[in-house]
């Protein structure tokens, strides 16, 4: 998602199928292969090149028969999990996740 790369911040979206090909040129690609909830988040190395910054997104699972709040408050404790993982291996790397 190209705002987790602009604002270098944790990008998270309940399902990226209502956005425009403007707001995610990947949309297309999404509903085709019915990926709703992301997560994106900005990945930095600490001491070769800090300069350089990657952007990792993954989709979450989507349950078809969860209501939709079930489903938003599972998907935001899973993104939380997801997060909080990532930070932790990407030190082992020598990498920085960005909040």
């Amino acid at each position: 998602m190209g705002n987790a790369f602009a604002t270098s911040k944790l990008v998270f979206s309940h399902d990226v199928q209502n956005l425009t090909p403007i707001q995610y040129p990947f949309v297309t690609f999404a509903r085709q292969h019915n990926l709703r909830a992301s997560v994106a988040l900005v990945v930095r190395s600490q001491a070769t090149h800090p300069e350089r910054v990657a952007v990792m997104e993954f989709f979450l699972p989507h349950e078809k028969d969860a209501d939709d709040y079930e489903q938003g408050l599972r998907l935001e404790e899973q993104a939380k999990r997801l997060v909080n993982n990532l930070k932790m291996g990407a030190r082992w790397f020598g990498l920085q996740v960005r909040p």
